[in-house]
């Protein structure tokens, strides 16, 4: 993926840090546990892990009150990892909560990651609609 050239994030470069992380870099220096076989993270090596359908007609904002209710939203800062490819992406949360489908969508629905800052809030959006945390996100 060419961040450059992909039409969300062509234009929102102003609203995210293309960092020099890697999602490798990330992982193995926090220990959570990658994963390259249907998951980006290897949800069963967690404690504490939630999961969640997302995948509905007009979740757009269900989605984003649930997110904003959650622990997520105690991070400022988060790192968004869409591909093997692309470095980590850094945005303000209130930034992601307001465009969490249009990152879903830019990757062609395959999937995305969402690590906190500190890297204690973790969540997977992935291609089966599946949303993945370690912690509870409730939708409402």
């Amino acid at each position: 993926m060419d961040i450059k050239e992909n039409y969300f994030l062509k234009e929102h470069l102003n609203d995210m840090i293309i960092t020099s992380i890697t999602m490798e870099d990330l992982t193995k220096e926090n220990n959570i546990p990658f994963n390259s076989y249907k998951t980006f993270i290897n949800w069963e090596t967690i404690n504490h892990v939630f999961e969640i359908f997302f995948d509905f007609e007009n979740n757009e904002q269900i989605v984003r009150m649930a997110l904003e209710k959650s622990k997520i939203s105690l991070s400022e800062d988060l790192y968004i990892y869409l591909d093997c490819d692309v470095p980590l992406l850094q945005v303000k949360q209130s930034f992601f909560f307001n465009n969490w489908e249009d990152f879903y969508a830019c990757n062609g629905y395959t999937g995305f990651v969402v690590v906190s800052k500190d890297t204690n809030y973790i969540l997977e959006f992935t291609e089966n609609g599946k949303l993945y945390s370690n912690f509870i996100i409730a939708l409402t």
